[in-house]
């Protein structure tokens, strides 16, 4: 059974078919990624996931992973509703890279 939530059809979701169909592990293999707009990318009110797969791509699984959990240290969350939520791809970028939050800059360890 298909687990995403709104953006999926019967069909499954949008996202995992496309990788499959393209032989990719993830949507960060892809080429077309930045400016894919399907499925979950569709909803621009919320591009943490698009985000975050943008950040795969350019800066690594191992960096992304660090970036995340160095945030997390420091009390930034991926939860839904949480601290990347409902900002712009950019902004999600920045926050990942730079752990800033409002005027904080959480730092690098």
């Amino acid at each position: 059974a298909n687990a995403c939530e709104r953006n999926c059809s019967d069909e499954g979701c949008y996202q995992r078919n496309c990788c499959i169909g393209k032989g990719l592990a993830g949507c960060w293999e892809c080429a077309g990624l930045s400016d894919c707009n399907e499925g979950i990318y569709s909803d621009m009110q919320n591009p943490k996931v698009k985000a975050f797969a943008l950040c795969i791509q350019q800066d690594g699984v191992e960096n992304f992973i660090a970036y995340v959990a160095r945030n997390l240290r420091h009390g930034l969350s991926v939860e839904k509703g949480r601290d990347y939520d409902f900002k712009p791809v950019p902004e999600v970028l920045k926050l990942l890279r730079k752990g800033s939050y409002g005027s904080v800059l959480v730092g690098k360890e």
